[in-house]
């Protein structure tokens, strides 16, 4: 079953597993966050083209880039702004599977 553009749960010995579907690579369980085994890559935003607000404030978060660690194909991306949001809220849920 897929449940992202990469990213699908396959029945495999011990239980439902969330595999990348481009490389094959096991990330973990279908009940985990498949975030916290993915590769993090934090970007400040100012790296980015077009992301300086046009007036003059500072920025203050970060994009979470989650890709796969077998093939390095992007997975999912988060804004995360370490001054409002708790650190356990980093790898954030975006899909909550009953296992």
């Amino acid at each position: 079953m897929r449940i992202h553009e990469y990213l699908e749960i396959v029945e495999k010995p011990g239980g439902k597993k969330i595999l990348c579907s481009r490389c094959g690579h096991e990330l973990c369980g279908a009940g985990e966050n498949y975030k916290e085994h993915a590769t993090l890559r934090e970007r400040d935003v100012r790296d980015l083209p077009r992301m300086t607000p046009t007036s003059g404030d500072p920025l203050f978060g970060v994009y979470l880039e989650y890709s796969c660690p077998g093939c390095g194909v992007l997975l999912d991306v988060d804004f995360f702004c370490p001054e409002l949001d708790a650190e356990q809220e980093k790898r954030r849920w975006d899909i909550h599977l009953r296992a």
